[in-house]
């Protein structure tokens, strides 16, 4: 028994240490394929999670009236580009551009809520009895929206108060700019 005994022990011993050595040759293989499995999880996470919707460019236009007027007003995160024209004046065109700040970017882009923007609908056009309609488009870097005359949606364009009187406040000081001959205009 003893010499059976020892030979199961043996044969034990050389299972403990056949183990101990696949265990030490495939533990960094393990090792790899795991972390490998972690990163490949990591990516497929990251890119199914949609992009941040971020508005490039605001543009308001003001269009119409008893003398053909129109006014537009681009505004990016760099620039602010006032146009105006008028066709009972020649159809004289002015246009006025100057640098937008950060501050100024961000302040407007943050005073409302896209989605409460895309709730607002169009209101009807006034042109027909020689009024002005309004149109303010926004653009993403996903998608374009507008809304014409959609002061006329007044619960939902209530929401969007504080951008309008922002816009109404760039306006204002485009003129008082150009008044003062202080920005670049060009006359065509």
């Amino acid at each position: 028994m003893a010499v059976s005994d020892a030979i199961a022990k043996n044969n034990h011993l050389k299972t403990d240490e056949v183990i101990v050595r696949d265990f030490k040759i495939y533990w960094p293989i393990m090792l790899f394929f795991a972390l490998l499995s972690c990163k490949e999880k990591s990516k497929r996470h990251s890119a199914s999670l949609p992009r941040q919707e971020e508005i490039t460019i605001i543009r308001w236009s003001n269009y119409g009236g008893d003398l053909g007027s129109a006014q537009t007003l681009t505004i990016t995160k760099d620039s602010i580009t006032h146009s105006n024209f008028l066709a009972a004046d020649n159809n004289r065109i002015t246009v006025s551009k100057y640098k937008n700040t950060k501050e100024n970017w961000e302040n407007l882009i943050n005073s409302f809520k896209l989605s409460d923007f895309r709730k607002i609908k169009d209101g009807e056009s006034v042109q027909e009895v020689d009024g002005a309609d309004q149109k303010i488009y926004i653009e993403t870097n996903a998608r374009s929206d507008s809304i014409i005359n959609g002061y006329e949606d007044k619960l939902n364009y209530a929401k969007i108060s504080t951008f309008v009187k922002l816009l109404d406040k760039i306006l204002e000081d485009n003129k008082k700019y150009n008044v003062n001959k202080d920005i670049r205009q060009v006359q065509f």
